[in-house]
């Protein structure tokens, strides 16, 4: 709670270093906001004609389409929260040594600055649900999605990056829990394709959670509160790692500038 206060009193200071940091990630050079928008489009289209087209996956391309972006665009915007927030303090070693900063800002920093790539994405998953005609009043429950996924990212990069700090291969194992990821969460492929004695393990995922509900808010027009366990189990495994990755972040954190 007392984590949470400060994000909340600091907020100004942090969506200067979120606006600071996106520019610096993306706008430094003439094709990176580029890049970054093209990748996951790139992406989306690739796996969409291989699935639809190429492996014959689906007997409607079309909906797959909107089917498949509404899972793609929210694991990428775990990804890349995940991803910088793990390496927010070895990469900005130069504010450790700063005794009038929280360093303890920086995961939330880079999951701001994912968020505001993560924008554009949403605007046009609601833009695609209006074209496919199955938007609905559960479209606004993307924004609750989107701040369940930034939680557990803050979560997950409490601890991660007081860690990559002494073991700089552990933001490698955190790249491959990544990939990982990718093919166990059912991003481009359905739940009812694994056998019936699998099917129940993506339900630990906590990145399912995510996907499965923007597919819920702009596709199939249901609400939240229609999956009191899934929502449960979420945010239990989610508050139950913020505590340990706060602690684990406290621990270790008088000790951050004899490493870097």
């Amino acid at each position: 709670m007392r984590l949470l206060l400060d994000l909340w009193q600091n907020r100004t200071i942090l969506w200067e270093l979120a606006i600071y940091d996106f520019k610096h990630e993306y706008l430094g050079t003439w094709f990176g906001i580029l890049w970054a928008f093209a990748n996951p489009v790139l992406t989306a289209i690739i796996l969409w004609f291989v699935f639809s087209h190429g492996l014959r996956g689906t007997s409607d391309p079309e909906s797959y389409f909107l089917w498949l972006t509404a899972g793609l665009f929210p694991w990428q915007f775990l990804a890349n929260a995940l991803r910088g927030g793990t390496l927010s303090i070895v990469n900005h070693s130069f504010l450790v040594r700063k005794l009038a900063f929280r360093i303890d800002f920086l995961p939330f920093v880079k999951i701001i600055s994912a968020s505001l790539l993560h924008l554009p994405f949403l605007a046009a998953l609601v833009a695609l649900s209006f074209l496919y005609k199955t938007s609905s009043y559960h479209t606004l429950q993307l924004f609750y999605y989107w701040f369940a996924g930034c939680v557990f990212c803050l979560a997950v990069t409490r601890g991660t990056a007081a860690i990559t700090v002494f073991v700089k291969d552990f933001a490698g194992a955190v790249e491959v829990i990544l990939q990982l990821g990718f093919l166990a969460t059912p991003i481009f492929w359905k739940p009812d394709m694994l056998p019936e004695a699998l099917r129940g393990l993506i339900f630990w995922n906590p990145a399912y959670y995510i996907v499965s509900g923007y597919r819920a808010s702009i596709i199939e027009g249901r609400s939240f509160w229609e999956y009191p366990a899934e929502s449960l189990y979420f945010w239990a495994l989610t508050l139950t790692t913020l505590v340990i990755g706060s602690i684990v972040f406290k621990k270790l954190r008088p000790v951050f500038a004899d490493h870097i």
